[in-house]
């Protein structure tokens, strides 16, 4: 009797508990649909596909000072190779991990195995870096089509580095090659961190021709020890953390194809960025009092706009020519790449998407709006003089579905665009034999 009493109340509580069960998926099941015919009454319905994108670009942001998109899945993968930089001696900055990435290539210098491959170095901004990811496997496709490719392996270094600009290409490709590598061909994407950053730079209090102040500064004065300042850094990077944690969970459960799920993630995570960007702001300026004009500010600049723009550009159009001159005397074949941009006036009708992830700072735009027209010119006056130059910063201006995710990054398929447009310069101006 006793055992029997037993069974049945076990069962009556199996069957509480499906029913508590029953009731929190209907209940959630009824919060999601009244939440979604809210959104779409507001104009806004839900997309799983933008939610994630929102949720990448977020992830994205958490690991770096400059907005950019996230560099792939596998890396999205792996946190604990969380993207970081640290102070380098002749590029400004370096990305951790970068190291590895050296010594994993480093088997292919003297190895006869490797001596009929062509090898393809790509330089240039974090625009260059997603390209890598995204645009390269479409230009790869579209160089074995031809003979002069047909039959041979390639083999791409990838060292595009986000906030990279002039002259951190040429010093990259410089230190590149003193390190032995010899590649056949350098592709040098850039034009967007020349124009904006420097201005931005020079907003901050920085010359317009040191590297971009947001990702050096606090590594170069690195050794200023001071307590209030470490305290605000520390709750900016605890912040990032946050970030990071809740954009791997929300990808890994797929929190995107609920609304009110990416709702309440969304509403925590710009709450948890705004907090990071005002400590790393803070903790920026009282680095910069720390040591004022001795390390940061550099040599004399005008506070102008356009000299500034001008002095930028010309720092681009120069460290061009150089790279090309570097190159031609090792026989590598040297494609330089204006990337395209969003800000930039007439290169692309806006959809409505593109103008709300699209925000600029002022400071930034002003450049661009400035910069680029100066870059166009002096890029062709540097195909006039033999280089092989290419300004794609028109290659949108048809397009009229949503490519940029932000303010210069772009999707998969814009790269794809892009990818092509560069193929088909690259294949009209590489030699024949």
């Amino acid at each position: 009797m006793e055992v029997r009493s037993v069974r049945p109340k076990k069962r009556r509580i199996g069957r509480v508990i499906l029913i508590q069960i029953t009731v929190l998926i209907v209940t959630f099941l009824l919060c999601e649909i009244g939440w979604r015919i809210v959104l779409s009454t507001r104009g806004k319905p839900h997309s799983a596909e933008n939610a994630a994108q929102e949720l990448e670009r977020m992830y994205s942001s958490a690991r770096d000072f400059v907005p950019r998109v996230g560099a792939g899945v596998d890396d999205v993968a792996s946190p604990e190779r969380a993207l970081g930089r640290y102070l380098h001696p002749f590029l400004g900055w370096e990305n951790i991990g970068a190291v590895d990435q050296v010594m994993a290539e480093w088997n292919r210098l003297g190895v006869p195995e490797f001596e009929s491959d062509i090898e393809i170095l790509t330089v240039g901004g974090s625009v260059a870096d997603m390209f890598g990811h995204f645009g390269i496997p479409r230009l790869e496709e579209r160089l074995r089509a031809d003979p002069r490719f047909a039959d041979k392996r390639i083999y791409w270094y990838r060292y595009a580095r986000g906030g990279f600009k002039q002259p951190q290409q040429i010093n990259m490709l410089n230190w590149f090659l003193g390190q032995g590598y010899t590649p056949e061909i350098v592709i040098n994407l850039d034009g967007f961190n020349e124009a904006a950053l420097s201005m931005d730079n020079v907003a901050r209090g920085t010359s317009p021709l040191y590297p971009s102040i947001p990702h050096w500064g606090s590594l170069a004065i690195g050794g200023v020890a001071d307590r209030v300042a470490l305290d605000h850094a520390a709750r900016g990077r605890a912040a990032q953390q946050s970030i990071e944690m809740m954009t791997r969970r929300a990808l890994k459960y797929h929190v995107p194809w609920t609304a009110l799920g990416t709702t309440l993630v969304l509403r925590r995570l710009n709450t948890l960025s705004a907090e990071a960007r005002s400590s790393f702001e803070t903790y920026t300026k009282l680095m910069r009092a720390a040591v004022g004009g001795m390390v940061l500010r550099g040599p004399p600049f005008s506070t102008d706009a356009d000299p500034i723009s001008e002095a930028s550009s010309r720092m681009w159009a120069e460290c061009s020519r150089n790279m090309r001159s570097i190159c031609e005397q090792r026989g590598i074949f040297y494609l330089h790449v204006l990337q395209p941009t969003l800000h930039d006036p007439g290169a692309k009708v806006a959809t409505k998407k593109e103008i709300e992830v699209g925000a600029l700072p002022d400071t930034w735009k002003r450049g661009i709006v400035l910069g680029y027209p100066r870059l166009r010119a002096l890029g062709a006056e540097l195909a006039r003089n033999g280089e092989n130059f290419v300004d794609a910063s028109d290659v949108f201006r048809d397009v009229t579905t949503t490519i940029y995710i932000d303010n210069c990054h772009f999707r998969e398929d814009g790269n794809v665009i892009l990818a092509d447009r560069i193929a088909d310069e690259f294949l009209k101006k590489y030699p024949a034999r």
